[in-house]
């Protein structure tokens, strides 16, 4: 064997054992994880986080909770359009009975905060799956929330300079 390919078969070698080290030393999240990569807030510090809910598509754990959302209006919901699509709820959007956004609840676990039906879901007609460009959905809600929803920035708003600070939640 010439001396570049003991190194290359020698280096390739390497790559099971590699591979088994990530395995072992980083496991997913759990799925029942409460906070990944950042820290928990109750509903109260921020009232328009929202959560998505359907227990017929994704069960019980957590209150059947999917995805994330945000009160903009007092029976508006601002959220991604991929979380209604196909490819995360497994049927059509409109095939989904018990579509619900929970608010005011601090752990999907309990009973607390208000669950509020679906009733109307618009998505972005932009919106290409394929880049995620144009990612919005607005929901309405069978009726209006509790609390405050989330003023939206407007064109030249402090909140758009740039290096400035974001929140994200979910």
């Amino acid at each position: 064997m010439r001396p570049i390919s003991r190194a290359l078969a020698g280096a390739l070698s390497l790559i099971p054992a590699a591979a088994a080290v990530s395995l072992v030393t980083a496991p997913p999240a759990a799925a029942d994880s409460v906070v990944v990569g950042g820290r928990q807030v109750s509903t109260e510090e921020r009232p328009w986080a929202v959560a998505l809910a359907s227990r017929d598509r994704f069960g019980d754990t957590r209150s059947g909770q999917f995805c994330g959302g945000v009160v903009v209006a007092p029976r508006t919901v601002l959220t991604a359009a991929h979380c209604v699509s196909r490819a995360v709820l497994g049927v059509d959007v409109s095939a989904v009975g018990d579509l619900t956004v929970i608010a005011g609840r601090d752990d999907l676990r309990s009973a607390g905060g208000e669950e509020l039906p679906v009733r109307e879901v618009r998505v972005n007609p932009d919106y290409d799956s394929t880049t995620n460009a144009g990612d919005l959905a607005v929901l309405t809600v069978e009726r209006g929330l509790d609390g405050e929803g989330l003023p939206l920035a407007r064109s030249g708003d402090e909140a758009y300079r740039p290096g400035t600070p974001a929140e994200v939640y979910g």
